[in-house]
């Protein structure tokens, strides 16, 4: 009964405290290589966008010219279009890859457990399976 109630007692205080702490630090990470991210392909795509945009006004003059072009003006602006298509639909991923927070547990695991707010593959999850778990190896130092 003691053993079952330090244990539940560890368990929380991993829950609380590591849980917390391992979701900041994944937190940091993940919104600086986001940012990152975002930097680089804004970069990249406003820089395509800018040259199809100044190839189709090229093209457009050189066809109100009556100049024969190899590619059509209305083409040209078509990809640029899609580029800033690609470029809102891409940010628009950013943003939600952004949004970090702990897993909650399914429904009928949060009525059958104190232990919420954890997806089965978080750290806190991994500890409250191996603290709960009846049998360890061997050489392990917390071995009952």
């Amino acid at each position: 009964m003691i053993g079952s109630a330090v244990e539940a007692r560890a368990l929380d205080y991993a829950i609380e405290s590591l849980s917390r702490s391992h979701l900041a630090e994944v937190r940091e990470r993940t919104l600086s290589r986001i940012e990152r991210t975002r930097r680089e392909v804004h970069s990249r795509l406003t820089y395509e966008i800018n040259y199809w945009d100044g190839r189709a006004w090229k093209l457009a003059q050189q066809e109100a010219a009556g100049k024969q072009v190899k590619l059509p003006s209305l083409q040209a602006r078509r990809r640029a279009d899609d580029l800033r298509d690609r470029l809102r639909s891409r940010n628009r991923e950013l943003d939600l890859e952004a949004q970090i927070d702990a897993l909650p547990r399914s429904s009928s695991a949060a009525r059958s457990s104190s232990r919420r707010g954890f997806s089965i593959g978080s750290p806190a999850a991994r500890l409250a399976r191996w603290i709960c778990s009846p049998a360890r190896p061997a050489g392990s130092s917390f071995s009952r």
